[in-house]
Order: structure tokens, then sequence, then C-alpha cells
């Protein structure tokens, strides 16, 4: 009898092990879409501290949301270097996130009305804003407009847009990111 019972019970945790492997495996693992042009950008390795730090400002809600989990921040790409830090882009499975410390953007560049999804910071001095973001593919030229007018051109770079001091955004100043 407990030969037997050693057997069944042997049998179970076999099985329970085999569902949860087979579960884990089949999970959509975080990627940036085929058609984004930041797919296409390379793989980069972030320190602890800057991994919680993303984490952190995400946070459960939006992670969940768009599909971030501890197997985005093995996906981290690097879209450029403003003179704030590094633009990060992290994927999900059902969107993505674009970071510049300490503030970061999730969304769904392409999807319905999201044209992209960016992030802006002060510089340095605290003057100007700079940041950058991910752009659908059919994405040209990038600018941004002020409600008083005023119009910055965005540089492109691969995968995305960035924006320097030197386009006159101010902190506070309300804009629009218009894709064309």
């Amino acid at each position: 009898m407990p030969r037997k019972l050693l057997l069944s019970l042997s049998l179970v945790a076999v099985a329970v092990a085999a569902f949860v492997a087979t579960s884990h495996a089949l999970a959509p693992k975080p990627a940036i879409r085929a058609d984004l042009p930041a797919r296409g950008l390379p793989v980069v390795a972030v320190s602890d501290s800057v991994r919680a730090s993303i984490a952190s400002l995400i946070g459960v809600d939006a992670a969940q949301q768009f599909g971030i989990s501890s197997d985005s921040y093995t996906q981290i790409r690097q879209l450029a270097t403003t003179s704030a830090g590094a633009i990060y882009v992290v994927p999900g499975t059902n969107g993505l996130c674009v970071a510049l410390l300490p503030a970061v953007s999730c969304g769904r560049p392409g999807h319905n009305a999201d044209a992209s999804v960016a992030v802006f910071v002060p510089d340095p001095s605290g003057n100007f804003l700079v940041g950058g973001g991910v752009t659908a593919a059919s994405a040209g030229h990038v600018s941004l407009h002020a409600r008083n007018g005023a119009t910055a051109d965005a540089t492109a770079v691969d995968g995305g847009f960035t924006l320097s001091a030197s386009a006159g955004i101010k902190p506070g100043q309300r804009f629009e990111v218009v894709v064309q």
C-alpha cells in the first residue's frame, strides 16, 4: 500500500511539474512588435539599480496592462542618449514602455490613435526638456507643437526620435508630439 501511494504521489508531482513547465514555456515572451523600427535596436544590459528604478516607475498596474514582466528587463533596448541620460525601451507582451530616468511612459505605438510613446525630462540645467520616443513604422517626420503655437522638430534616430535642449521646449510647457 505505501508503495502504491508513493508511486501515485510521484506521478502526480511529475504531472504538475510538467504542466507548470509547459505553461511557462507557452506564455508569450515580451517583445517589440515586428512592425516597429525599435525592434531592430540591440538589447543592452542595464545595472540592477537602473532595472529596479524603471520597474518602480512602471508600477504594477502599467506592468500588467502592457505585459511587462521580469523577462522584459532582459530585453531592454537603448534608443538614444540625451544630456539627461539614456532612453530605454522596455518590451512587454501587450505594448512597451520608454524610460528616461526619472520618468517613464507606456503605450502601444501604432495602435489606435497612439502614434508614439515618448518621455521627456528636464535637462541637467533644468531649463529645457530632453527626451524621445518610439514611433510606428509609418512615421516620417516628428515634431512637437506647443499650445502657444511654437513648433520644434525632433531628431530621427534608429527606432524613433529624440529631442535635445536646443529645441527650446521648457519644463511645464504643454505640447503635443505630432508624427507624420
